[in-house]
């Protein structure tokens, strides 16, 4: 099966079989493997058939800028005509009636919508328990949207489209050795998404590669059409803050560091605000608006949420007005202090996860050597640039232990996603020569 992100086709992206031809490629890989990964709860086949059809009897001056692009979309986005409930028992028999704008601006460009990928509850989790890592199956996929990252990593797809309010798409995409990227807050538009946190809730993108995501920027006029090219840049890496992560990841970023280096960057040690202080006002912050949102909602009561949406809104609920005026009183100084450090360097380059993939029946992680639970442990170096919107790229380096895959995160300037992207696209043929898609070279569930 042709992937569009890979061959010499004419667009550069490997457009060279008919998008339906591709499209039912994809169609019998899910319905070959998706009974074991449960990437997809729906495809929406005769609408995606019916579309790739139309798009290859298109003229080429008539084709936008996905043309042919096939993208499976996150449940708790709306995706018109499909079951839509957010992972949330109480909405399993929700359809939804209309496309969230981003699903919409999609179809607009010409995409093929494959259908909805799981997440964990409501968005509220970092395991989606019921999806198998296609990389590595007896280790979490991550969460929340790790229905997109599976669907991604098992090459069900070209594109998924997830959300992140604190690592939702970074963290699968580390988990299962993809590109997971969230732009700078607010440029993407989150209308017709179940929020958690609106203020903090991203639109997200992952892929198998950086021209991918590079195409999909350039229709919401994030980047140019040509991508950008890079310059010598300044990058700078907070190792006093990171005694915290285990040695291969430690290596891996020793790794990278020297690709970089040798590439003609500039790398110095910086100083970071305390990532438990950040975390804790995250926290407080984001399960606050989570308590705020669903009060709002009179459509759901506390019976129709699975158990751990019910622990997070009773925490959320117990956070006081004193907690939330100190944690925003933190969240500024914070603001101010990144403010002092980007203006020092032009990206900062750091773990996506501190700890390697947990397995699936572990119940917690080592942070500092102390087990720590996983959501907490996981979300550690993510959740501070959803506090912050700065625009965050979780990439692959797949030479950790015995191949597994594993994420580095690299963090640009607020609207400024375009010369992230264009750094890691340069950086990846360096980091792994051999396979530039991130998907390690190790046996997978999907080729079994």
């Amino acid at each position: 099966m042709t992937d569009i992100n890979r061959g010499s086709g004419p667009d550069g992206l490997g457009h060279t079989s008919s998008i339906a031809r591709r499209t039912r490629g994809y169609m019998a890989r899910v319905d070959r493997l998706n009974s074991n990964i449960h990437a997809f709860t729906a495809v929406d086949r005769s609408r995606a058939l019916k579309t790739a059809r139309d798009l290859d009897a298109l003229p080429a001056d008539r084709r936008g800028g996905l043309h042919g692009m096939v993208v499976a979309i996150k449940d708790n986005i709306d995706t018109k005509n499909c079951r839509c409930c957010a992972g949330i028992p109480g909405f399993q028999d929700r359809i939804a009636t209309e496309d969230a704008q981003v699903v919409a601006r999609l179809r607009a460009e010409d995409a093929v919508i494959l259908g909805v990928t799981a997440t964990d509850s409501g968005a509220f989790g970092v395991t989606t328990p019921e999806v198998i890592n296609p990389t590595r199956p007896d280790h979490i996929v991550g969460g929340s949207s790790g229905g997109s990252a599976a669907a991604i990593a098992a090459d069900f797809c070209d594109l998924a489209i997830g959300t992140d309010t604190g690592g939702s798409v970074r963290i699968p995409a580390a988990c299962c050795g993809i590109y997971g990227f969230k732009p700078t807050i607010g440029t993407i538009p989150t209308d017709g998404i179940r929020p958690l946190s609106p203020r903090f809730d991203h639109i997200g993108f992952l892929a198998r590669s950086i021209p991918c995501i590079e195409r999909t920027l350039a229709v919401f006029g994030l980047i140019a059409p040509t991508p950008a090219e890079t310059r010598p840049a300044r990058i700078g890496v907070p190792w006093s803050s990171l005694a915290c992560i285990e040695p291969d990841i430690s290596d891996a970023m020793d790794r990278t560091c020297r690709s970089l280096r040798a590439a003609g960057h500039n790398l110095s040690e910086v100083a970071f605000p305390d990532f438990d202080d950040v975390l804790a006002f995250h926290l407080n912050l984001s399960l606050a608006d989570a308590v705020s949102t669903y009060e709002a909602r009179d459509d759901l009561t506390s019976d129709d949420l699975p158990e751990i949406m019910q622990k997070s809104l009773e925490i959320g609920s117990r956070v006081s007005t004193s907690d939330l005026i100190a944690a925003e009183t933190r969240r500024r100084a914070y603001l101010e202090a990144l403010d002092v450090l980007f203006s020092q360097v032009d990206f900062l380059l750091l773990p996506t996860l501190p700890c390697l993939v947990p397995e699936r029946s572990d119940d917690s992680a080592l942070v500092n050597g102390e087990p720590a639970s996983i959501l907490a442990a996981l979300i550690r170096f993510t959740a501070p640039f959803n506090q912050s919107g700065h625009p965050a790229l979780s990439f692959p380096d797949p030479t950790c232990r015995e191949g597994f895959p594993q994420g580095l995160q690299l963090v640009g300037r607020r609207n400024e996603d375009s010369s992230l992207l264009a750094l890691v696209r340069e950086i990846t043929p360096k980091i792994h020569p051999v396979d530039h898609h991130g998907l390690s070279n190790k046996p997978r569930i999907c080729d079994e």
